[in-house]
């Protein structure tokens, strides 16, 4: 798994995707988007959405 990357993280939070990403250790935003199908199966929007993850 990715470096800091947890989905409760993610889905029960209201902050914003991009201070979760910085906090857990990636480049930014969109390195953390285009690195969570990789390793849980779903964007962080899907998962905010209840629809994604593995």
């Amino acid at each position: 798994m990715a470096p800091g990357l947890r989905t409760t993280g993610i889905t029960r939070t209201s902050r914003l995707t991009a201070e979760i990403a910085t906090e857990a250790g990636f480049a930014g935003q969109s390195h953390l988007t285009r690195m969570m199908p990789r390793y849980v199966g779903a964007t962080p929007r899907l998962l905010r959405d209840g629809s994604g993850g593995r």
